[in-house]
């Protein structure tokens, strides 16, 4: 009994130290689970906190090693703080300085997007160096210009001494005469009164000849525009024995025979009838309405046609003026003062024009509506006189009566030019009032622009 007792008490303490040492194992191992834990979260904090310095990434990588082996005493932080300190002082003197204001400031010195800083120094040396050897340049040239200038001041200064000699020696050979000069003084303004009296009796000499001259020139404009009256007098009986033609200015000269869209038409008229390319017509609703006013207008078609192609019997015309509540129909008639299929106009161009409207009328502007007068089946007569078988006189702007010169003192080219104004004006009165008395149609550029279709005026 009393062996079992002993093997049953020894299991029980046996049984009690398991228990005991299994509880302080469990407690402990609580207690450095906790431990553990504790220190994975500091650690995993303590990575953050790195990581927000450097990456593990950055950390392991070449450039670090490198940092690692150059930071000596200090931190890597505080190696990256310093150099970036030093690089700032470096570009812009302040290591406090953010890099967004360096930035600025080296974009307003130059600093291109994609270029550094140093590209930025290189350009500015480059521009330097060149600054420097244009200032070389310039010194020398101012060096020279100093010597020129120095130099011409010598040559001052020698022609200056020359004068003064020349000058004392001119008065010592002028002072005997001067005496002399004054006595002589009073001769010469005697003679000067003398002349310009003289010149006012050739002035009035002159004047009456420009006087007579311009009487027998009035008289032989009055005896030319008898003559002018006769010669129509006697066209007149010379007409009597044949047909009188109809009135140039009246004519249809070809119809409408379709019209194409809005702009296009065609006329019944083509090379055979003499249509050139280019050539422009006035359109009306039939020919009664090509008629002047009472006071010689020509009215203005309802629309204006220029040829665009030439066929052999037809032609095609765009419409460059037209009116929405007259439109251009089939069977319109279509009129060109210059044009007649049958019949070559003779015009007689006289004066200068100005058909580009600036405002200037010259002779080569003439001389272009003559050719354009020609190109268009008419025929130019050259002269100075109306022929008998005119058909239209073309005058160009009026000239202005020029006011005659006064004054004794006027030089022969002023005479030349008042005179040669004044015959240009008596000559365009004299072909105007010849061409009314004879009946001959007598259009200006206007008219003439209006008769012929033209819109570009």
């Amino acid at each position: 009994m009393a062996i079992r007792t002993s093997a049953g008490t020894g299991v029980v303490i046996s049984l009690v130290v398991f228990i005991l040492l299994t509880v302080a194992l469990a407690v402990v191992s609580i207690l450095i689970w906790g431990q553990l834990r504790e220190a994975r979260q500091s650690v995993n904090n303590a990575d953050r906190t790195l990581s927000e310095y450097a990456t593990s990434s950055e950390r392991t990588s070449p450039w670090m090693d490198q940092l690692q082996s150059t930071r000596g005493r200090s931190s890597v932080t505080g190696l990256l703080h310093g150099e970036n300190g030093d690089l700032k002082r470096l570009v812009g003197g302040n290591p406090g300085e953010t890099m967004d204001s360096l930035q600025g400031r080296l974009t307003e010195a130059g600093l291109a997007e994609d270029n550094t800083a140093l590209d930025l120094i290189n350009s500015l040396n480059r521009d330097l160096d060149e600054a420097r050897n244009n200032n070389a340049s310039l010194n020398q040239r101012v060096t020279g210009a100093e010597a020129s200038v120095d130099d011409l001041k010598d040559r001052l200064a020698a022609v200056e001494a020359q004068q003064v000699a020349v000058s004392q020696a001119a008065a010592a050979e002028v002072e005997p005469f001067r005496d002399a000069d004054s006595r002589h003084e009073a001769r010469i303004s005697d003679a000067i009164d003398q002349f310009q009296q003289a010149e006012a009796r050739t002035a009035d000499r002159y004047a009456d000849q420009i006087d007579d001259l311009e009487s027998e020139n009035d008289d032989l404009r009055r005896r030319n525009t008898i003559l002018s009256s006769r010669v129509a007098d006697l066209e007149a009986l010379y007409a009597k024995d044949r047909i009188e033609p109809t009135n140039p200015s009246m004519l249809a000269d070809a119809r409408v025979i379709e019209v194409v869209g809005t702009d296009r038409v065609y006329l019944d008229r083509g090379r055979q009838d003499h249509i050139v390319l280019g050539m422009t017509f006035e359109v009306f609703d039939d020919p009664a309405q090509i008629r002047p006013s009472d006071d010689g207008i020509m009215p203005r078609g309802k629309a204006s046609l220029q040829v665009l192609k030439v066929g052999e019997n037809t032609s095609t015309a765009k419409i460059t003026r037209s009116n929405l509540r007259r439109p251009v129909l089939v069977d319109d008639v279509v009129a060109n003062a210059v044009y007649d299929p049958a019949y070559t106009f003779r015009f007689m161009v006289h004066g200068k024009f100005d058909l580009n409207n600036d405002g200037a009328s010259t002779e080569d502007e003439a001389r272009y509506l003559r050719e354009r007068i020609r190109r268009w089946g008419g025929e130019v007569h050259e002269g100075d006189t109306l022929p008998g078988d005119l058909d239209f006189l073309v005058l160009g702007d009026q000239p202005i009566l020029p006011e005659r010169p006064q004054g004794a003192s006027l030089s022969p080219q002023e005479w030349q030019d008042y005179t040669r104004k004044r015959q240009i004006f008596e000559d365009y009165q004299t072909l105007f009032d010849a061409a009314r008395e004879a009946r001959i149609p007598i259009l200006n550029q206007r008219r003439l622009d209006i008769l012929t279709g033209r819109t570009d005026h």
